[in-house]
């Protein structure tokens, strides 16, 4: 099979021609994740979205989904191309001069046009409809019933309370508390986590103890989740994500936000976008 890179991040090009091998890491449906030196990138379908790990591909989800792709199996890059050893039918894939999105989230938000994307973002997830922690933002009676998402508010409230009372390490623990918590490739408190990174550095405030307090933490525990989940912390704590957070400072209408974040996983983006309200809100 050949085809070719026509979209993907400035981060992950990096990576790819920093090293000539790597292996498969995963399959999961319409995405290849691949390692290089201990670092996760992903193969994915035309007009996915893209993450800080993206390399689109010139393929529908069908042609990815035929390619017997399977962990273990070797990669190698050379010469502008990248190639998995799958027995007599390798996948060969061109490598140059894709479209690149710098994923590094740049811009700050005066205070009005940080209350306008608020609205924008809270009327996004009240009208929603989807699980994870969205059901926490729209306190939705089902969430006392959930073991994970009860204990998710739970933890919510309580680094809510020590914020306001400027106890910023213990507030950065709570929060720390949702690494992990939630099912799928990336759970939904790994998620949320990352929208609050995103957050802070809307409102300009990495610097601050909160935020150091919270990257120290977060750091320190991406052994909490699986290791694609960590890749994707991994890249909030350095201000990378996704191309629909990197829209946020030109503060994008609810409609194209939901358009936008809904399209990112199954709950992932509307939990991105609960932990940027909260963000947010403080």
């Amino acid at each position: 099979m050949r085809c070719s890179i026509t979209d993907a991040s400035a981060y992950a090009c990096g990576i790819l021609q920093s090293h000539s091998a790597g292996t498969v890491h995963s399959v999961y449906r319409k995405t290849i994740n691949l390692l290089f030196g201990g670092q996760l990138l992903a193969l994915q379908a035309a007009h996915s979205p893209l993450s800080p790990l993206s390399l689109i591909l010139d393929l529908t989800e069908q042609q990815m989904q035929a390619f017997p792709a399977a962990a273990g199996q070797s990669v190698s890059v050379s010469g502008g191309q990248l190639v998995i050893l799958c027995g007599g039918s390798p996948m060969e894939i061109s490598c140059l001069r894709p479209m690149l999105y710098d994923p590094v989230l740049r811009g700050t938000l005066p205070p009005s046009r940080r209350d306008t994307l608020l609205h924008a973002v809270q009327a996004v997830l009240n009208e929603s409809g989807r699980s994870g922690f969205s059901l926490i933002v729209r306190r939705d009676p089902s969430v006392d019933g959930d073991l994970i998402l009860s204990a998710a508010a739970r933890y919510l409230r309580q680094a809510w309370t020590q914020y306001h009372a400027a106890q910023y390490e213990q507030s950065a623990d709570s929060l720390c508390r949702v690494i992990g918590l939630g099912i799928g490739l990336t759970p939904s408190g790994d998620d949320f986590l990352c929208g609050i990174f995103a957050g802070l550095r809307l409102l300009g405030r990495e610097q601050d103890a909160f935020s150091l307090a919270l990257h120290r933490q977060a750091e320190s525990c991406l052994d909490r989740t699986n290791e694609i989940s960590a890749a994707f912390l991994s890249c909030a704590l350095l201000g990378q994500f996704s191309q629909a957070v990197c829209s946020l400072p030109s503060v994008p209408s609810a409609e194209q936000l939901m358009q936008s974040f809904s399209a990112i996983g199954h709950s992932s983006g509307m939990d991105t976008l609960c932990g940027i309200l909260f963000a947010l809100s403080l």
